[in-house]
């Protein structure tokens, strides 16, 4: 059998032979040989290993590329390798299959629950799992990928891998080759922290994220115990400034409370920092910031110090849905942001979504009307671009604006941005209560980008209602609905391809109210040619009396013959 592995495909008798494994039987691995690979999976941390996005497309990248992937289990008794892919049709629809090497056999008779994995002892060099049972894994907590690259020697205060949270590593290496007093921290959500590091000479300001409301610093430390013996520890972090002053120091557990690790496994510590810590430094260019593993006898090790600034300016949030299904309503909720819910309604399942949502301060082209917030949703799941149908997006206005601002709640709206088209667009957007002085709105998109909340005179708006049907077109054509402003004077229908190519552009009669007035639109372009089956993307451009010209929003069609 063929497999694409590290870079090349190899049989499996090569693979095999390679390893010294028995492909058929499999086998029960050697101390030195599992040695080598725990130190391969999880060392892969602390020599500037990477911490790449859990997706298929990065797997089987890094796998062409020759460079070896490690699932993480958080255990360090396990070691497991993703050793090679290939993709089979199951009922017509391709599936890709990941072949892992699982010398422990945790991962297939523990995490996936795979009886009699292996036939006889030990287990097989490749065992296909498909990539939809280790991404279940992934979104449920219980590992991630690690992309030991090995590079260069561990620096003492640790490798940075900057992702949408934060990775700090620290080790040393015993006599024996073991790590001792072992310190990974996995996730330090930058809640109101500006992190720098220096590397190469150059400085990385990384993302920061909003430090007023309930907002927060979360480390949580990954501690492995490599020694027998029974761990006592807990974590510190302490804050000082430019002068060496103690600013602040917080410890994980206080007293008599300990964390403890058991001998041969890893433990997870967890600490906050909450706003007000960081709201009460004091005003300074630069921080420095120590993480220290405290034992029973003292500190046992520790990170840093490392520089940060305390970031109050830019505003940021973000809700997780750990799985959406289709036909169903998925809601993300942002908790303290403008716009608090997202409803999203997919065409197919994904397993994991986070949403930030970002106000905004200045913009290359300003929205109609009076403007209350630019907000920017962004998605850290790509998945999500290409099978999100639409998406409801609940938001609120102070009752006290809308009235300064000489504005009615029927003119409060929700505007996107079009990046392809360079416009604003108004969104249908609709009034839903009053309560405590604040007014709530749903609005209706297709897509998450930038958006402003804002209010909008009902005669400056631009109607959506720009329909067509049949739906899906047939080869006999369709009807086009049309209900343009009173003021238009010209409106072109325009329709492109799905990479925003020009195919159509009729002209309309903005008095009309369907085009075209007689009979049926046949789809075909300029040049006269059918338009095949697929996606097209439609919107009507209207010049206004005043001379400005406005678009509607950009609509799907589906052609089908």
């Amino acid at each position: 059998m063929l497999v694409d592995y590290h870079g090349g495909t190899l049989r499996m008798e090569d693979i095999a032979a390679f390893w010294h494994i028995n492909k058929d039987r499999g086998y029960i691995p050697p101390s030195n040989l599992f040695r080598n690979l725990w130190e391969q999976a999880f060392m892969g941390w602390w020599y500037d290993a990477e911490t790449p996005a859990f997706t298929c497309a990065n797997i089987t990248k890094y796998i062409d590329e020759g460079k070896p992937i490690f699932l993480g289990i958080d255990s360090i008794d396990h070691a497991v390798v993703i050793v090679g892919y290939t993709t089979v049709l199951t009922n017509g629809e391709p599936m890709q299959i990941l072949y892992v090497h699982d010398p422990s056999g945790y991962l297939l008779s523990t995490a996936l629950n795979v009886r009699d994995a292996y036939p006889g002892k030990g287990c097989p060099i490749a065992v296909p799992v498909t990539y939809q049972e280790l991404e279940h894994l992934w979104t449920q907590g219980t590992s991630n990928i690690i992309l030991a690259s090995r590079k260069t020697t561990h620096p003492r205060n640790a490798s940075i891998a900057v992702m949408s949270s934060i990775t700090f590593c620290s080790y040393e290496v015993g006599s024996d080759g073991w790590p001792e007093n072992l310190l990974t921290f996995t996730s330090i959500y930058d809640y109101g922290i500006r992190w720098e590091r220096e590397d190469n000479e150059e400085k990385y300001r990384c993302p920061t994220l909003y430090t007023n409301g309930e907002c927060y610093v979360s480390i949580d430390a990954i501690v492995g115990n490599s020694g027998s013996d029974e761990l006592k520890c807990r974590l510190e972090v302490i804050i000082v400034d430019q002068k060496n002053n103690r600013l602040l120091s917080r410890v994980s557990h206080s007293g008599d409370e300990w964390a403890t690790i058991r001998g041969y496994r890893c433990g997870k510590i967890g600490l906050f920092l909450q706003t007000l810590d960081l709201q009460s430094l004091p005003p300074s260019e630069k921080y420095f910031m120590e993480i220290r593993l405290l034992g029973q006898e003292g500190v046992v090790d520790s990170f840093g110090p490392f520089s940060f600034l305390v970031d109050v300016e830019e505003m940021r949030w973000s809700g997780v849905a750990h799985e959406l299904k289709i036909d169903m309503v998925n809601s993300v909720n942002i908790p303290h942001a403008p716009i608090s819910q997202v409803d999203l309604y997919v065409t197919r399942d994904i397993a994991l979504v986070r949403i930030t949502e970002t106000q905004v301060d200045e913009v290359d082209i300003e929205a109609r009307g009076q403007v209350y917030r630019y907000i920017e949703l962004v998605s850290e799941n790509m998945d999500i671009d290409v099978a999100l149908s639409h998406a409801n997006l609940y938001f609120e206005v102070p009752k006290e604006w809308i009235q300064q601002h000489g504005l009615t709640n029927n003119d409060i709206v929700l505007q996107k941005f079009n990046p392809w088209r360079n416009r604003w667009e108004i969104l249908e957007t609709h009034f839903l209560k009053e309560e405590d002085g604040i007014c709530y709105f749903v609005a209706h998109s297709d897509s998450l980008s930038l958006f402003a909340i804002s209010g909008v005179n009902a005669q400056e708006r631009i109607p959506v209602l720009v329909e067509y049907g049949p739906n899906p077109v047939l080869p006999e054509g369709c009807i086009f609905w049309l209900n343009l402003p009173d003021d238009a004077v010209e409106a072109t229908l325009k329709i492109f391809d799905v990479d925003g190519a020009l195919l159509v552009s009729i002209p309309l009669d903005p008095a009309a109210d369907r085009y075209p007035e007689t009979g049926r639109w046949i789809p075909q372009d300029n040049q006269g040619r059918l338009l095949g089956t697929g996606l097209y993307l439609y919107l009507v451009e209207i010049v206004h009396a005043d001379g400005t010209t406005t678009c509607s929003p950009v609509q799907k069609m589906v052609i089908q013959r």
